[in-house]
């Protein structure tokens, strides 16, 4: 997941069920809004929240719209 550390498009699907595309879709509307960074990692990429994006203390996001929420903590 992104939280304190970067994953790639695979590693997020892990923790989000949905398809590679719509994954890779998500993440470039959220790094063309400033709230994740993407750096190349050999052919793929890794995405990390940037460092001024702020979650409440559930771990979510509040888009104005709708609310971000990222999935509980596993043991990775």
């Amino acid at each position: 997941n992104l939280r304190g550390t970067s994953s790639s498009v695979k590693g997020l699907m892990r923790h989000i069920p949905i398809e590679q595309n719509l994954m890779s879709h998500h993440l470039k509307k959220l790094r063309k809004a400033g709230l994740v960074t993407r750096r190349r990692d050999g052919k793929g990429a890794l995405y990390a929240l940037t460092p001024t994006t702020q979650l409440d203390g559930n771990d979510c996001l509040d888009l104005g719209c709708c609310k971000l929420c990222l999935p509980a903590k596993t043991g990775e």
